[in-house]
């Protein structure tokens, strides 16, 4: 028995340094904690966000986006499949999740049902994405399923991701957390100075930028007053009025075939553009459709506005330009930024913004330091005062709780919040009120024995089964907070 109890007294006294150890890199400079020897873990406690100040925005993929996107897809292939076998068809619309066509003739109905059929299982999604249903007349009509676009909106988001990631890192800043909540939102998470407005605005525009041809068969405002091309669509430029453009629906170059991507900004002209290099598919295609018409005009299409429409004089070879765009400088860079990090699949609208700065996260820690320090020191003092040495033996134990709370932090990584210092505090009396429970069971038990030994033995004993039961029941309840609590509620859990 003696011989386990030093067994393990020895492993308590090895806790305990290996606690100081890990938890010792938090006092430490960043220039300190790189000289440290790679043997020894750098480990350390992450302030977050409203103690060290940064921005928090909860993104939302618009559903209506995928909608249309899927509504789109579906009409052009409804139109390119008719075509393709020469059947005759007219009053191909989309509106919602249905997307109608009637057969002229009606003798190729059934014809034109086979072969839409396979657009009713596209996508590669467990059941039918799309119903297809044949009316009176020769009409048909094609109801895209809600599961499909759930699916959708869940694949957009995962894509999301690593494109948002990408333009934080744009920034310049390196401290930030990107993760995916629910079914269809991104919690976004900067941590030090940064413009929250700036932020959300690059956040939240698709950014997609392509080439078109302008269909010159008609003006833009002609369009408007009559009927124009299936083919081609009306949108409007990024000018104040509006101007409106006939553009070909079809885009021959993306911003997945530019491969490098710089602002450039002449502060003495008050000019701002674009300079663009294109891979070698975008190079050859652009070559090939400027080649064949000179003359015309090029539409430059940036989130469905017509950014430039230059005359396209000569064919273009060599796979570098430039695209004026009517922005200040930062707009410029920020434009710049997320041409580089790629466009978003869908739209993400900001549903929950938190901007704390780095003044207030510098006093939030000093006041919780100041409080934390406060309840110690009160703490000590009262267990010192009733207790005397066992009271300085509490008050031992005290702090070598706070070192091992602060070693498992930084171990696991920890974020530490303000409800966490605010964890940590009511810690310190609940690890107090065990050695209170203990303490006060040996004066009992010192009353009915002499041997202050085997008070301290019975106290122990006879206390610890009081002390568990509150222990598992606080456990159980930070379990529940943690996992069912909002982000402030987790920091306390």
């Amino acid at each position: 028995m003696l011989h386990f109890s030093r067994w393990k007294t020895l492993l308590i006294w090895l806790a305990a340094f290996a606690a100081i150890v890990i938890a010792a890199p938090n006092l430490l400079t960043e220039a300190q904690r790189s000289s440290l020897p790679d043997w020894l873990r750098h480990d350390r406690v992450v302030l977050g966000l409203d103690l060290r100040g940064g921005s928090h925005i909860v993104l939302k993929v618009e559903r209506s986006d995928i909608v249309r996107d899927r509504l789109e897809e579906v009409v052009a292939n409804v139109r390119n499949a008719l075509r393709g076998a020469g059947i005759r068809y007219t009053g191909l619309t989309g509106n919602d999740q249905t997307v109608t066509v009637r057969i002229t003739d009606a003798a190729q109905t059934q014809a034109a049902v086979d072969l839409l059929k396979p657009l009713t299982t596209a996508g590669g999604h467990a059941g039918p994405e799309v119903a297809l249903q044949q009316g009176d007349q020769g009409q048909l009509s094609l109801q895209i399923s809600d599961a499909g676009i759930t699916a959708d909106v869940a694949s957009v988001r995962t894509r999301s991701l690593d494109i948002v990631g990408r333009r934080i890192a744009g920034l310049g800043n390196d401290n930030f957390l990107v993760r995916p909540d629910g079914a269809d939102r991104i919690v976004v998470q900067v941590l030090g100075s940064i413009d929250a407005e700036r932020l959300k605005n690059i956040l939240n525009q698709p950014a997609k930028l392509s080439f078109h041809l302008i269909d010159e068969s008609m003006s833009g405002q002609e369009a408007l007053n009559g009927r124009w091309p299936a083919t081609s669509q009306v949108l409007y430029s990024l000018d104040d009025p509006p101007v409106p453009y006939l553009v070909d629906r079809t885009a021959f170059i993306t911003g997945s075939n530019m491969v490098d991507i710089e602002p450039v900004v002449n502060p003495q002209a008050q000019d701002t553009s674009i300079a663009y290099r294109l891979d070698a598919e975008g190079t050859q295609r652009l070559a090939q459709v400027t080649g064949q018409n000179i003359g015309k005009h090029l539409a430059i299409v940036f989130d469905d506005q017509v950014m430039s429409s230059p005359v396209i004089d000569a064919a273009i070879t060599g796979g570098e330009g430039r695209i004026s765009a009517n922005f200040s400088e930062d707009g410029v860079r920020d434009l710049a930024i997320m041409l580089r990090a790629g466009a978003l699949p869908a739209t993400l609208t900001s549903v929950e913004e938190r901007s704390v700065s780095p003044r207030f996260g510098a006093d939030s820690i000093f006041n919780g330091l100041v409080a934390g320090l406060v309840a110690v020191v009160l703490v000590a003092a009262l267990m010192i005062a009733l207790y005397r040495i066992l009271g300085l033996i509490a008050v031992a134990s005290l702090f070598l709780n706070l070192i091992l709370i602060v070693a498992v932090l930084s171990l696991a990584g920890a974020t530490l919040t303000l409800p966490g210092i605010a964890g940590i505090v009511l810690i310190v009396g609940m690890a107090v009120d065990s050695n209170v429970l203990i303490y006060e069971r040996i004066r009992e038990e010192e009353k009915t024995t002499h041997a202050f030994a085997e008070a301290v033995g019975r106290g122990f004993s006879r206390a610890f089964a009081t002390i568990v039961d509150a222990n598992v029941t606080i456990f159980i309840a930070a379990i529940i907070l943690f996992f069912l609590g909002s982000e402030s509620i987790r920091g306390f859990a």
